[in-house]
């Protein structure tokens, strides 16, 4: 993965390298087979929305000074 997005900064400048290098693997798993040779994915990835949990208010007083910090 590493090669094709180095080459791909080098030779395309101007094209998306990450999506390209993405859009390999995936297709390098399917095509190949490689599951049948050790090769792992991610696995399963949960579908639908997380759950909705209101934030944490009390984190305000220490988070502030970092927030206004940032500036």
């Amino acid at each position: 993965m590493i090669a094709i997005l180095l080459g791909i900064e080098r030779f395309r400048p101007h094209a998306p390298a990450p999506l390209i290098a993405v859009a390999a693997g995936i297709a390098g798993m399917g095509l190949l087979g490689l599951q049948a040779y050790g090769v792992e994915s991610v696995g399963q990835i949960p579908q639908g929305l997380p759950s909705f949990s209101w934030p944490d208010f009390s984190l305000v007083a220490a988070l502030w000074p970092g927030a206004l910090a940032s500036r």
